[in-house]
C-alpha cells in the first residue's frame, strides 16, 4: 500500500498552515480560506477547516539511515516527545522499525518511522525533501476485522501486522491503515491522546489500483477510482 493523499479536519488551520509552510518549510498547495495541502514525497497532506475539534495519529515515512538525522531536524523546530526520561525513540521489533514522535500544532500525535527492511537509504543532510511519505493513518474503531475485512475486500489490501481484536493494521511497511479497537487500546502511543473513530478521507495505492476510502461515524466507504 502506498498512501497517496491524506485529508485530515482541524479547527486550528491556520495554526497548522504556519507550522508546515513557515517552520517546516514545504511549499503550500491548494491553499483557501477552509484548506490546504502539502506534498510529502509520494503523499500529499491536506488539512480542512472544520467546526468540532479532532485528534489523529499520523507518520511520515523517513530514509531507515537517517532516524537520528530527522530526529535532530525536527527537534530544532518542535519538541520530539520522550518516551522513556532521556529516551525519544522507540524501536518495533516485530516491525524492525524505529520511531520518534511530536505533536502538530492542532494537537495531532505526529510520528516518523525508519522500516529497515526498505531499501531507501539516502545520502546528504536531512530537510523537507527527505520524508519520503506519508506512512501510517490510524482509523479508531470497535471492529478492527470489519475494517480490515473491507480493505481487503475493496481494495486487495492484506492485514499486515498485529491481531484482529485490539490492534491490527492493514497495508504494508511502505503505508498502512492503523486500526485499534479503543475498548481494548483508550490511548495513542506514547500519549493520552483517546483514540476515537476521527473522520479521514484517503487516497492509496494497492495492487495497481487507486482507492478514495472515507471514513466516518465508524464506518468505512471505499471507491475505485
Amino acid at each position: 500500500m502506498k498512501i497517496r493523499s491524506l485529508i485530515l479536519q482541524t479547527t486550528r488551520l491556520e495554526e497548522v498552515r504556519q507550522f508546515y509552510q513557515e517552520v517546516l518549510g514545504f511549499t503550500i498547495l491548494n491553499a483557501s480560506k477552509d484548506g490546504f495541502c502539502v506534498q510529502v514525497g509520494w503523499s500529499r497532506l491536506c488539512f480542512k477547516r472544520a467546526l468540532t475539534p479532532y485528534l489523529y495519529h499520523y507518520c511520515f515515512l523517513v530514509p531507515r539511515n537517517q532516524l537520528l538525522e530527522a530526529m535532530a531536524w525536527m527537534g530544532d523546530r518542535v519538541a520530539i516527545i520522550d518516551i522513556l526520561p532521556g529516551k525519544k525513540t522507540v524501536h518495533f521489533d516485530s516491525w524492525n522499525a524505529d520511531s520518534f514522535y511530536f505533536y502538530d500544532p492542532a494537537g495531532n500525535i505526529a510520528e516518523c518511522i525508519a522500516h529497515n527492511d526498505l531499501d531507501n537509504d539516502r545520502s546528504g543532510a536531512f530537510d523537507r525533501r527527505s520524508f519520503l511519505a506519508i506512512n501510517e493513518i490510524g482509523l479508531g474503531t470497535e471492529n478492527v476485522a470489519y475494517i480490515n475485512s473491507v480493505l481487503e475486500r475493496e481494495c486487495g489490501s492484506p492485514f499486515w501486522k498485529g491481531d484482529l481484536i485490539s490492534f491490527g493494521t492493514n497495508g504494508s511497511a511502505e503505508g498502512r491503515v492503523l486500526i485499534p479497537n479503543y475498548a481494548d487500546k483508550e490511548t495513542w502511543f506514547p500519549t493520552t491522546i483517546k483514540i476515537r473513530p476521527v473522520p479521514v478521507q484517503l487516497e492509496i495505492e494497492c495492487e495497481g489500483g487507486l482507492f478514495e476510502l472515507i471514513y466516518s461515524s465508524g464506518l468505512l466507504n471505499v471507491h475505485k477510482k
